[in-house]
Order: structure tokens, then sequence, then C-alpha cells
């Protein structure tokens, strides 16, 4: 399926919502995301992520929890393996938030494994941290202090080698997703 400028402009809307704290609106928007696009794909994952992301912000944890075991053996079945641990830390932090520690626990460390698989070092700073908050709620503040250390230790060393490779990267990935609308735009003129 070709994506549509419809799809990039609404997943644009959602991010954007999201980020000035207008969580129905993104729901709303990642709705119209999902409407135009297959399951198994990338922006399908992306708008149930994220639509599961802002239920939770709304407090909303079962809604978030739903989504997020709906689509994690979607993720589980890509060969990139970066959504199932986005999608597990999402679970782990939903129940976290509604008190099922134990739960949380368990999709943490499953992040966590996966994420040294696939030696993302961005991912596993953020499994660690968010593994910090668990031993936080979990009383455990050795651990977390550990956990949060190695969480930072990662995100700077990361920071620094994407500063001095490419310091432009978020530029050029907007750019590239502009061109790709405008491209599809020309397609459906075309109508190939």
């Amino acid at each position: 399926m070709l994506l549509t400028g419809a799809v990039y402009a609404s997943s644009d809307q959602a991010q954007q919502a999201f980020a000035q704290g207008q969580f129905e609106q993104a729901i709303h928007y990642w709705g119209e995301v999902l409407k135009n696009t297959e399951a198994k794909n990338v922006p399908y994952l992306e708008a149930q992520l994220g639509s599961a992301i802002a239920y939770h912000a709304l407090g909303a944890y079962k809604e978030a929890i739903d989504i997020l075991i709906k689509i994690l053996p979607e993720a589980q079945r890509m060969t990139d393996k970066t959504w199932q641990v986005k999608i597990l830390m999402a679970l782990g932090d939903s129940y976290l938030a509604s008190q099922e520690k134990e739960a949380a626990g368990k999709k943490l460390q499953e992040a966590h494994t996966i994420a040294e698989t696939i030696a993302d070092s961005f991912l596993s700073a953020e499994v660690f941290n968010k593994q910090g908050n668990w031993s936080t709620i979990a009383s455990n503040f050795k651990e977390a202090k550990n956990l949060y250390k190695k969480s930072l230790q990662l995100a700077e060393e990361m920071s620094l080698r994407t500063r001095r490779v490419h310091p432009h990267m978020g530029q050029l990935e907007s750019y590239s997703r502009r061109m790709d609308a405008i491209q599809a735009r020309l397609n459906a003129i075309r109508g190939d």
C-alpha cells in the first residue's frame, strides 16, 4: 500500500497534539492514520503505539494495555525488533501505572533482553531508565541508582557519537518524510 500524504499529515498532527498535551486530539489523529494504513506495517504500529501512550497519559491504563497487547504479536513478527522493544516498554509503563508491578517487571526485562540483542544503545538507555523507575517503585533504591547510571552513561555516549557523525539527522529525517509525501502526491496525480 502506498503511504499517502494524508497518513503523514495525520501522523504529524498526532505527534504535535501529543507534544502539546492534547491527548484526545492525538488519539483522533492516530485514528485517521489507522483508517488509511494496513495492519502489520510501521505506520499502523506507530499509530497504535501513539494511541496507547496517549491513553496512558490520560490515565486510561486498561485501554493502553489492551492496545499494546493487541499489537505486540505484529511487532514480534517484524524483522526490526525496535518496535517490539518500544511496545514492551510501553506495556511495562502501563502495568506499573496500574499497580501491576510483577507484569511491569517482566515486560521491562523482555524489552531489556531484546534491546541488548539488537545492540541499540538508545533503546537500552531508555529501558534502563524505565527499569530504574520500576526499581524505585519497588523500593530497591540501590538497584534504581545503578540502572539510572547505566541509562545516563549510554545516552551520553550515544549523544557524543551522534553529534560528531550526524549533527543534522533530525532535519534530514524530516526532509525525507516530506519528500516521500510529495512523491506520493505526484504519483496520485499521475495515476501511478
